[in-house]
């Protein structure tokens, strides 16, 4: 008994290149820093990571990620100013 099979009907992909434009298109651009003990290590702090790269896409901005330790930033913020 053969097959009585249709076409598939093409598949509506707006809302796939809206993410896409939403990526590679971005509007601007935030740097976001993350203060932690094992931000040196890559998979540390991914779930934060990827929280941030989804709500830059829905902004419409690309999130730029960087991991300081603690011990950084308290040498920063406590050295003198000229």
């Amino acid at each position: 008994m053969p097959f009585k099979s249709r076409p598939a009907p093409k598949p509506d992909l707006a809302v796939w290149q809206d993410v896409s434009d939403r990526v590679h298109n971005p509007e601007g651009e935030v740097n976001v820093a993350i203060v932690g003990k094992y931000t040196q290590l890559e998979d540390a702090y991914k779930s934060i990571k990827e929280a941030l790269t989804h709500g830059g896409m829905a902004n419409r901005v690309k999130v730029k990620v960087n991991g300081l330790t603690p011990k950084s930033l308290t040498a920063r913020t406590t050295s003198p100013r000229p």
